[in-house]
């Protein structure tokens, strides 16, 4: 079952699920662009992944079933934190900016990332501690550098753009510890689907 040729299809499969978050933009273009996520996420990522297991149900049966119990629902687990982690990150574009909201969220689940399968012993320490500290130090400065980029880009944009016609989407308007929390709780359960492929 698992040819060359096999494996091309399901690599492909999942490319075009992975391609098809563009597909719902043409009905979104009202909303903010914090927001167009929503229709792409459950697009390329609940909609057409859905279909294809329906339409290959036969090829997939007898590798699901070969998945043990537990296993399939800390995958589940992890796959909705995941999303909680998505829901998070666009509540907090609008809460806290992008520039803010990406260097947070992004360092936090890089930093996660790498950190928590060798805490919970899925992977073994690294053999050159300073060398892997010093290329995750890189990792969370080069987030800071890119949203540092991001919020100048913001800034201009906002300056000459009119967005009293877009449509708002409701977000709840919080305290700055509220949205700091969701912040890091978002990259927190961002890190889960790095953590299930591990």
């Amino acid at each position: 079952m698992h040819t060359m040729a096999f494996n091309l299809a399901m690599l492909a499969l999942a490319g075009v699920a992975g391609a098809s978050f563009a597909w719902p933009m043409k009905y979104f273009r009202d909303w903010r662009w914090e927001h167009v996520w929503i229709g792409q996420a459950l697009t390329s990522n609940l909609a057409f992944p859905l279909l294809t297991l329906a339409l290959m149900w036969p090829v997939f049966r007898g590798h699901i079933a070969e998945v043990p119990t537990g296993r399939f629902e800390v995958m589940v687990l992890l796959g909705m934190a995941w999303g909680l982690g998505g829901i998070g990150y666009g509540f907090c574009l609008v809460l806290l900016g992008l520039s803010f909201t990406y260097s947070v969220i992004f360092s936090v689940t890089t930093v996660v990332g790498a950190l928590l399968p060798m805490w919970v012993g899925l992977r073994a320490r690294p053999e050159h501690l300073t060398t892997f500290s010093l290329g995750l130090a890189l990792c969370v400065a080069g987030i800071i550098v890119i949203a540092g980029a991001a919020a100048r880009r913001e800034r201009e944009a906002s300056s000459q753009a009119n967005t009293s016609s877009r449509l708002a989407m409701p977000v709840p308007a919080l305290s700055y510890p509220s949205c700091l929390a969701i912040a890091l709780l978002a990259g927190l359960f961002s890190a889960a689907m790095g953590l299930a492929l591990v």
